[in-house]
């Protein structure tokens, strides 16, 4: 687990999907071929980027 795990939601725009590991994102990515995902902050409830 690393510090941004603690802080991020990330939200797949293709399937609603959410996750709160980055490693559970990219094994997303991997598998799905979703790659319109997006990252929030959430304590600033800022979005951060797109992967």
């Amino acid at each position: 687990m690393k510090d941004y795990d603690l802080r991020s939601i990330w939200i797949c725009k293709e399937c609603r999907s959410t996750f709160s590991f980055r490693s559970d994102v990219e094994d997303h990515v991997e598998k799905l071929g979703h790659s319109n995902i997006n990252e929030y902050d959430m304590i600033s409830g800022k979005l951060l980027g797109r992967e």
